[in-house]
């Protein structure tokens, strides 16, 4: 498959004041191709003119709240920007390109940082069709497919500059959102049942109380119509200026689930949070995700019999034990193709 770099026009955005929430910003897909990634580049500058600042523990990707493609007025691909740069992680084996300045007295203060919003993201071994006997790829088969869409757009809202930094005075912010998109001309993905794969992080429960002591808690995840290949965790103080992440209410994780018609088992034993934090660099060149994040895989040897096929499952549910901390939430995210 050749691949074809687009550009799409730059955006701007200058918020009056750090509080300010920009309103949505819009790429329009003109290109009836298929779409591998798409990556945006954010660069930008502030002035701090009194005492220090504080700085999000995630950095300058905290001021993209959330990213996502409509595809004829359907919701894709929808990502929160912190998540996707651990995300790009993940998949990627290292970190993308950020900066952040010092935090200080000073005018021109740059930032800059790189995601990529990638159509396949899953990084599994070829498996075997066995209708066809022929490897397939299933990151290729989730591909976007644009070639008969009437309207596609990326769509990018951006966070108060606050939840950035926070502190004393800033002022002058602006920074610009570059977006180039890269196409696979003559490419269609494999259609099942007559309809498009894609892969997607889901949200499953964006606010899961963290000021609790408790054991044994559950959060539902997706079943019918979902192959999962992992969850990422994201804990942290979302309601502070700015964000701060750290994992240190969640104490202990594991993941049950019941077959249909057959018997519950632990499909990841509760264990400390440190067995995974260990265990995410294995075969990733040995990764660490930033503080505040959790990536249970169920399929590290990238084999696609990893897998959770959601189909098979009556029950499917994280489970978790917690050590109360005040204004603490726990997001979950469920990385799955859709089916």
């Amino acid at each position: 498959m050749n691949e074809k770099p687009t550009i799409l026009p730059l955006i701007t955005v200058t918020p009056a004041a750090v509080t300010t929430v920009p309103v949505v910003q819009t790429f329009d897909l003109n290109m009836r191709t298929t779409l591998e990634n798409i990556q945006l580049q954010l660069a930008g500058s502030y002035e701090q003119s009194v005492g220090a600042e504080t700085m999000a523990t995630e950095g300058n990707v905290s001021l993209i709240d959330s990213i996502w493609i409509e595809v004829d007025g359907v919701v894709q691909r929808l990502w929160k920007g912190p998540a996707l740069y651990e995300g790009n992680r993940i998949m990627g084996g290292a970190a993308l390109a950020q900066t952040d300045p010092a935090v200080g007295v000073a005018a021109g203060k740059a930032f800059s940082s790189t995601l990529q919003l990638d159509m396949g993201r899953l990084d599994l071994k070829d498996w075997i069709n066995p209708k066809t006997g022929k490897p397939q790829s299933l990151a290729a088969m989730t591909y976007l497919d644009l070639t008969d869409v009437t309207k596609a757009i990326l769509k990018v809202q951006f966070a108060a500059f606050n939840r950035y930094v926070s502190g004393n005075t800033q002022g002058s912010m602006t920074y610009t959102l570059r977006a180039t998109a890269m196409e696979l001309p003559g490419y269609r993905p494999v259609k099942v049942r007559g309809r498009q794969l894609h892969f997607d992080l889901i949200p499953v429960d964006s606010a899961v109380d963290m000021n609790i002591t408790g054991t044994d808690r559950k959060v539902p995840l997706l079943r019918p119509g979902y192959l999962t290949r992992g969850l990422l965790l994201r804990v942290g103080s979302f309601g502070t200026t700015p964000n701060v992440t750290a994992i240190t209410p969640l104490t202990n994780v594991g993941v049950k689930q019941s077959l249909i018609g057959g018997p519950s088992i632990d499909l990841k034993d509760k264990l400390p949070v440190s067995v995974f934090q260990n265990a995410v660099g294995n075969g990733r060149n040995g990764i660490t995700l930033r503080a505040g994040y959790l990536w249970i895989d169920f399929a590290s040897n990238k084999q696609y019999g990893g897998l959770q096929k959601g189909n098979a499952l009556s029950a499917f549910d994280l489970v978790f034990d917690s050590a109360a901390l005040a204004n603490y939430q726990m997001q979950v995210f469920q990385a799955c193709t859709h089916i």
